[in-house]
């Protein structure tokens, strides 16, 4: 059996690696807002991937080929807004080179204040809690009793009985009176079960707090979702809910990707300043159709509110003047 301090180094492998894995579908999922449309070639989502990290990416145009430098770190004076206009640049090949922004390189923003996306961080590790949580309470909720008895005949049987009962096999039991409680005794016999004790490990209400992780894994990832524009409009209060807690966080969401879109759209802007090459920017489908209709929903709303305001104004109006008749 492997000891405790051997097993550390794998735990914290399997720890890494569950954050991982929502560190890389969050940004997944960011990497698939947009797509750009240059007539050369330009891995745009490691472009984005790159400014997720860095703030911002710098681009250069290398042989009819949009790159992007995978490491980007700001050198030389800031401008008025609080920006360096010179970068030293390097990718993983061990490439590096300075450029500066309006005339080596076009410069992709992660938003206007060129800050890296430390809510992926945030959220992963959020994420990789809960999951190592589940995981703890799993394996607790299934501790079974432990039987103890001094001969080695006694705990085979036992391990037989068990084994049956995982398999679905049915297992004989002899006993004088069909209508008492089966017990241990009618299965391994009387003789060996005044050999046996029993202590149990099995906390039944434990259980309930793998239905609470449960729940609150599925509240943290909605709000995944919708913090970066996919409105799952999931939650999982067992009452009544009102419009308004439904949509929480979906102003906001909008908010964020405004900007990335405006980012984006510089960007296409400065490529064809800098480099003289023409470009469009599209949202993805899924993001566009979420997107569209989100705004269609509030423009109906506040026409709607327009409209009501407008008749209580003109009941009000309608009520002064037979008041002064």
């Amino acid at each position: 059996m492997k000891s405790r301090r051997n097993l550390e180094p794998e735990i914290e492998i399997r720890n890494r690696q569950r954050k991982n894995f929502y560190y890389n579908a969050i940004t997944t999922l960011i990497c698939s807002y947009f797509k750009f449309n240059f007539p050369i070639k330009f891995e745009h989502k490691h472009c984005v991937e790159f400014s997720l990290y860095n703030g911002v990416t710098a681009v250069t145009l290398e042989n009819d080929r949009l790159k992007p430098w995978a490491f980007t770190y700001g050198n030389g004076v800031l401008n008025e807004l609080g920006h360096y206009d010179t970068f030293y640049v390097a990718d993983y090949a061990g490439n590096t080179r300075e450029v500066k922004e309006g005339v080596d390189c076009v410069i992709f923003e992660n938003g206007f204040m060129r800050l890296p996306e430390s809510s992926i961080q945030r959220f992963a590790d959020m994420f990789a809690d809960v999951d190592l949580s589940l995981v703890a309470t799993v394996r607790h909720s299934r501790l079974a009793p432990i039987f103890s008895t001094n001969n080695s005949q006694t705990a085979e049987r036992i391990k037989q009985v068990y084994y049956n009962i995982i398999d679905g096999k049915f297992d004989t039991v002899v006993s004088n009176n069909i209508t008492k409680q089966v017990d241990l005794t009618d299965i391994l016999g009387s003789d060996v079960s005044k050999e046996i004790q029993k202590t149990d490990w099995f906390d039944v209400d434990n259980v309930k707090t793998l239905q609470y992780l449960t729940e609150f894994h599925s509240w943290l990832e909605s709000k995944i979702y919708t913090y970066y524009g996919l409105n799952t409009n999931a939650s999982t209060k067992h009452a009544q809910m009102t419009y308004d807690e439904v949509n929480t966080f979906e102003l906001p969401a909008l908010i964020m990707l405004n900007d990335k879109m405006e980012s984006a759209k510089k960007f296409v802007d400065d490529v064809k300043n800098v480099f003289n090459i023409d470009g469009s920017l599209e949202l993805n489908k899924i993001f566009k159709t979420a997107y569209d209709n989100t705004i269609k929903r509030l423009e109906n709303e506040a026409n709607a509110m327009e409209q009501s305001t407008t008749e209580l104004e003109e009941s009000e109006e309608d009520e002064n003047n037979n008041d002064k008749d």
